[in-house]
């Protein structure tokens, strides 16, 4: 996904989890427990049935295989 900024829906995956990685910029993850903001190279994990929202905070470049 590339964007210069971007906030998605509160969601959740009951099957499967989430890896976000951060190849430009940064990304913000929130959830109901903790938010995180990554940067180049970082990367973060959303469980199945974690409740969780995706948001990009500047421009840049982020991965989320199988998202």
């Amino acid at each position: 996904m590339q964007a210069e900024s971007f906030q998605g829906p509160m969601h959740v995956h009951s099957r499967e989890s989430e890896t976000f990685y951060v190849l430009e910029g940064t990304l913000s993850v929130h959830t109901a427990d903790v938010s995180v903001v990554l940067g180049p190279g970082d990367s973060f994990t959303t469980l199945d049935d974690m409740v969780h929202q995706p948001a990009a905070d500047s421009i840049g470049r982020a991965s989320a295989p199988g998202g």
